[in-house]
């Protein structure tokens, strides 16, 4: 991947975390002045919403791209790449969050969580998308691992069926009806899944079709861009609201779950979230060349700690938030606090055990090839 390529999707990545950011910050805040306006953006825009379709929609262009699927051997190292991506910060996470939750912090919400040793199990596998909502509550934001992880283990069979478009459409379709059937049949697989399930599928496709960076893609894309995403916003306010205000319900109603009325705003949510992927995409790619080296490294290292701040958010704001409400800070001055300067030491904080995180990893794969070879070369 060049520099270029990169840059625009660690551009998406870190604009679906701002997203997300915006969308629970009101969660940390007491004055009436930022947090009303904070709930104003979160009704019109769906933030929260925008920015996971962004993370989904990432997830599944990238993968696509760095990880071809043609045997047994590469479904391995990909499930091997992901789970040493993704297990040993969402552990770390999970941590905080139960020990938050027994210690009844206000920092991780006022849900009271199920802590017995057989939802924790759960939890440490990664298997709440699968097993909610019958057999557990996913935590707070942590539901993405879950639902992720779906994506990614049905990730081989869509890649490896993907020369043809016959058997793509199948396997994509199979897996879509086999979950379906699981939720109606055993009432389990979380319902976010149904939301976010197409919206990696079109990161997929996006990558095998090239879509967003296929030669004669850039000049048109480039000049109706800023008209595009103008459009996109303007049908986001008006529309994206209609169609996911549901979601909430989904989990505790299964009959509005499967309904005609949910199906469509289901769907309706997805494209209208994919149209402004692929607006805001085409603003980016417009806007990176002209972008210094030093915007361009902080865009790498703002998305290079993305996937921590995202999990280490909520307890981290939070207990700053009640650290200034234990001295009596004034209500604007905390608020002020919590944005100008925890959101920023959310990053460092973010970057700084991504990046150790990343160096234990290197470390125990290097650690494990010497002494793998060193037992080859004692064999011969």
């Amino acid at each position: 991947m060049t520099s270029l390529r990169l840059s625009e999707l660690d551009a998406l990545r870190v604009i679906g975390l701002s997203f997300v950011l915006i969308a629970h910050l009101p969660t940390y805040l007491n004055g009436d002045q930022l947090l009303s306006t904070l709930i104003a953006i979160n009704v019109s825009f769906s933030m929260a919403f925008l920015g996971l379709s962004l993370f989904f929609f990432v997830s599944g262009f990238v993968i696509y791209r760095n990880n071809a699927i043609r045997n047994k051997r590469d479904t391995t190292e990909f499930l091997k790449k992901r789970v040493l991506r993704i297990y040993p910060l969402y552990w770390a996470a999970l941590l905080v969050f139960i020990v938050g939750a027994t210690a009844k912090g206000v920092s991780l919400g006022s849900t009271l969580y199920d802590l017995s040793p057989a939802t924790i199990l759960i939890q440490v596998v990664g298997a709440q998308g699968l097993l909610s909502p019958r057999f557990v509550t996913p935590i707070l934001t942590l539901w993405f691992v879950g639902v992720i992880l779906i994506c990614y283990t049905l990730y081989p069979l869509v890649a490896f069926f993907s020369d043809s478009s016959t058997q793509l459409t199948l396997s994509i379709l199979g897996s879509f009806i086999l979950f379906v059937t699981l939720r109606v049949a055993f009432g389990i697989v979380d319902f976010r899944f149904f939301v976010f399930y197409a919206i990696f599928i079109a990161g997929v496709l996006f990558s095998k079709c090239d879509v967003l960076y296929k030669p004669g893609s850039r000049s048109p894309l480039i000049r109706y861009a800023p008209f595009l995403s103008l459009t996109a916003v303007l049908i986001v306010i008006v529309f994206i609201n209609l169609s996911i205000s549901n979601a909430n319900a989904l989990d505790v109603n299964e009959a509005s779950l499967f309904s005609i009325p949910t199906i469509f705003a289901i769907i309706l949510a997805d494209a209208l979230a994919l149209w402004f992927i692929y607006s805001l995409f085409g603003t980016i790619r417009l806007c990176t060349p002209r972008l210094s080296q030093n915007t361009l490294r902080l865009v790498f290292i703002l998305s290079f700690a993305s996937y921590a701040a995202y999990l280490f958010h909520r307890p981290f704001l939070g207990t700053v938030a009640e650290l200034l409400a234990l001295i009596h800070v004034q209500a604007f001055v905390s608020d002020l606090t919590v944005i100008v300067f925890a959101v920023p030491l959310l990053f460092v904080f973010s970057y700084f055990i991504q990046s150790k995180e990343n160096d234990l990893m290197n470390w125990l794969k290097h650690t494990w090839q010497e002494r793998l070879l060193g037992r080859l070369l004692l064999n011969h």
